[in-house]
């Protein structure tokens, strides 16, 4: 469930560290201000727009193994884990249209 907020990670760290809500997220981090660095990637997770696994061809690919999960795996805690991601993917997708949060 946690694997799509890592996504805001992964942005602040690779894809986008230049920016300076980034460089911000380093500093606390450095500083062991955890607590802060949450609280600061929580608030302006309306600006990071680029996510990897928040990107429309994720979005299909996930669903695609989701299916497949489903209909082969007799796995319940697998089924469990890609269901609770792609809920957690299908709310941020929800909250984005309502909150008018799309870049």
């Amino acid at each position: 469930m946690f694997l799509p907020d890592l996504d805001h990670l992964v942005y602040i760290f690779f894809l986008g560290p230049q920016e300076l809500t980034s460089q911000r997220v380093v500093y606390l981090i450095r500083n062991k201000n955890f607590r802060g660095a949450v609280s600061l990637l929580f608030d302006t997770r309306a600006e990071r727009g680029d996510l990897v696994l928040h990107s429309n061809f994720a979005f299909v690919v996930i669903l695609i193994f989701t299916f497949w999960m489903l209909t082969s795996s007799g796995s319940l805690l697998g089924v469990g884990l890609v269901l609770g991601m792609v809920v957690h993917l299908l709310v941020d997708r929800i909250k984005n249209v309502l909150y008018h949060e799309i870049p």
